[in-house]
């Protein structure tokens, strides 16, 4: 028997854990397994359908992780396939049976994806984790994964794990393993405490920095006073703000929080909404996360510096994405705020 398992469009670098553990599944049953890697990126312009012919396999079963990729492929001449994964279908769960199966790595990685826990406390409406996972909860005790373990790094895709009530208790498990760890999604910034920054600057930490979610203006009050915490424990540039940008919100939103975080050495990842691919600012919005997303050239240069190197010969673009990066600001004060306040002692 011949199973061929598709990975639509997880990164490079990283297994799709539905694909993992289906890959156990089926060397149990002793079948003969193929995966097939597409890495379908997610900047429209670059994405291509693709048809596959399954004619020679008996199962097919592919994940889809973005909703963008969701027509981009097609599988033809096979009776017994089943397509999920978040961007496919939200509904469609994992058997239980090949759900509490350990993901094998395939592809040459030496990276276990875990989750302790599944679900989240928000319900951000950018985000479909309650929708998929519904609220915080321990989905694998930390026990059982490292009783498995064989010195592999292993990434955490935990959608809030400082949320939940045992995370200290765990970081204090990974720190007397040394387990090379690191956390992939945003960590809640919310929940930080002198505790839980303490456990978290002594883990074994295989990444160069530490990121957290800073998707809205509003939330910065509530950044000064936990990156205030932060800062205690974490060098310059140690900490990453991933910067949610939304074409139907005021690009100076956006613009302020990535002024914010340079100003306190801190490297923001901008990460756009889908509107933005469509947005009449879409070139704006490329080339801002360019910049932002370039820890060189964000740490060196000033966006207008940036811009010169990236589209030396489009002046046209140019001076549009600067008129927009320089465009109605929140309050007059905010670049002057984000430039002194360090004097100002907003640390203090």
């Amino acid at each position: 028997m011949r199973a061929l398992l598709v990975d639509v469009d997880s990164r490079e670098d990283v297994n799709n854990n539905a694909i993992g553990k289906y890959l156990t599944h089926y060397k149990q049953l002793g079948w003969e397994v193929d995966i097939m890697k597409l890495k379908l990126p997610g900047y429209p312009h670059s994405r291509k359908h693709t048809t596959i012919d399954a004619s020679s396999y008996d199962t097919v079963r592919a994940s889809i992780i973005f909703k963008r990729n969701r027509n981009m492929i097609s599988i033809e001449n096979c009776s017994d396939v089943i397509i999920g994964g978040t961007g496919y279908n939200i509904s469609l769960k994992l058997p239980p049976e090949i759900d509490d199966l350990e993901a094998t790595l395939y592809g040459g990685s030496k990276e276990r994806i875990e989750f302790i826990t599944r679900g989240c406390i928000r319900d951000c409406y950018f985000c479909l984790v309650q929708e998929k996972e519904g609220p915080l909860h321990e989905y694998r005790t930390i026990e059982r994964i490292l009783s498995s373990y064989h010195g592999e790094r292993i990434r955490f895709f935990d959608n809030n794990f400082l949320a939940w009530e045992g995370a200290n208790e765990t970081l204090n498990t990974l720190i007397k393993r040394k387990v090379p760890v690191s956390f992939n999604e945003g960590l809640d910034i919310r929940m930080v405490t002198e505790e839980n920054a303490l456990l978290l600057s002594r883990l074994n930490n295989y990444r160069p920095d530490y990121t957290f979610a800073f998707d809205d203006y509003a939330l910065l009050p509530t950044v000064i006073r936990k990156t205030k915490i932060l800062k205690r424990h974490f060098g310059r540039w140690r900490l990453k703000f991933y910067i949610l940008t939304d074409a139907n919100k005021p690009t100076n939103e956006a613009v302020a929080r990535i002024l914010w975080c340079k100003a306190h050495e801190i490297l923001p990842y901008t990460m756009r909404y889908e509107n933005c691919y469509e947005s009449n600012n879409k070139n704006f919005y490329t080339d801002l996360a360019a910049w932002t997303n370039q820890a060189g050239h964000f740490k060196k240069t000033t966006f207008e510096q940036f811009l010169k190197v990236r589209q030396p010969s489009n002046q046209e673009r140019r001076e549009t994405s600067l008129t927009t990066f320089n465009r109605d600001y929140i309050e007059p004060e905010i670049i002057e705020f984000a430039r002194v306040q360090k004097t100002l002692e907003v640390f203090t």
